[in-house]
Formats: C-alpha cells, structure tokens, sequence
C-alpha cells in the first residue's frame, strides 16, 4: 500500500476538474501538513496558506469548457457589488457561471469574498468585522461587499476574453445594459 504525499495531494488539487476534487485534494493536504506538524503547531494557518498559493497560482476550478457543453448561451460579467444596478464601474471578472465570474473577479483581484460567522453574525471581509443583531442584516450588508454577477451577451463575454478587464474604462470597447444582459457597446472614433 502506497500512502499519499503531499506532493501526490497537490498535484491530484491542480489537476482536479471540480470543486469536489478540489475540496478532496485539500483535505489531503491538511491532513498530511497536520500529520507532519509538531504537536502543538499552527497546521491550519499553513494549510490554508499554501492552498491560497495554489488558488492564486492556478485560480479557479478550471470547467469552463464542461459548462459550454451543459450552458452553451450562459455568460456572466462581475461587477463591484457596491455598484447599484444599472450603473457600471469596470468589469473585473468574467465566467460561464456567476459563481465563477465572481470566483474570477475575487483570483485576480487576490481578495476574498466576505463571509458572515454563524451564531454573532460578524461580517468578515478583508480584515475588517462589522458585527449585526440578525442573520438578515448580516447577509444583505454581505452581499454589499466584493463582487455581483450580471448576464451578458456572448460578444461581450469574449470581448472581455480577447481584451481584457475593463477596471480603467480605456479599453477598445465599452458596454451597458440591453434589456436583462450588458452587450458591448463600440466607441466611437474621434
């Protein structure tokens, strides 16, 4: 019987297709970092940060091609959540999902969604905490926070793909909403 080594668990994370596969070869990892740390250690700060490594280095899971097949006409921009709806300030994500637009916008960006703790409801989000009396409120303010989803048109999605982010407002292209999905808009000459 072979036991598996950390190398094997961080080869078996990059090479993984879904998030389950992911969480799997995580837990892999934390395991053996937790096995080999001295009793006593901080094992979980070092598992989290060489997993921050790895999604920083290789980003999301990496099934967009899977979804083309499952969703071919569903394409996603993210935006700051701060935005009111309408209003656009930069694209800073793109994916074939909102959750990976949004997972997108977070890799590049390298910061993370906030989180709301269970129990004090204490909204976590890039070293701040702002604690609420319900779960309500700590949710909506949450959702204040990072990155929203919007559908958009295939044109725009691949415009983004091609070009670029749009966070300076100075690329080839710019866009707004059409009906329900933001489509790229040409600039004029000038």
């Amino acid at each position: 019987m072979t036991s598996t080594t950390i190398d094997t668990a961080i080869a078996a994370w990059k090479a993984a297709t879904t998030q389950a596969d992911r969480d799997l070869a995580a837990e892999a990892i934390a395991q053996h970092i937790a096995h080999e740390t001295p009793e006593g250690s901080d094992y979980e700060s070092a598992t989290e940060e060489l997993i921050d490594r790895l999604k920083a280095e290789f980003g999301p899971v990496p099934v967009e091609d899977l979804r083309d097949a499952i969703a071919p006409n569903r394409f996603y921009i993210a935006l700051p959540a701060a935005i009111p709806e309408g209003e656009v300030e930069g694209i800073w994500g793109i994916g074939r999902s909102e959750e990976l637009a949004i997972e997108d916008a977070h890799h590049w960006t390298q910061t993370r969604p906030a989180t709301v703790g269970e129990g004090e409801w204490v909204v976590s989000h890039e070293g701040t905490y702002e604690a609420f009396p319900t779960a309500t409120e700590a949710h909506a303010y949450a959702k204040t926070l990072g990155y929203r989803a919007e559908p958009c048109t295939e044109a725009l999605y691949r415009r983004v793909k091609a070009e670029g982010y749009d966070v300076t407002g100075r690329n080839s292209y710019t866009y707004a909403k059409n009906g329900s999905v933001y489509d790229v808009v040409e600039r004029e000459a000038a």
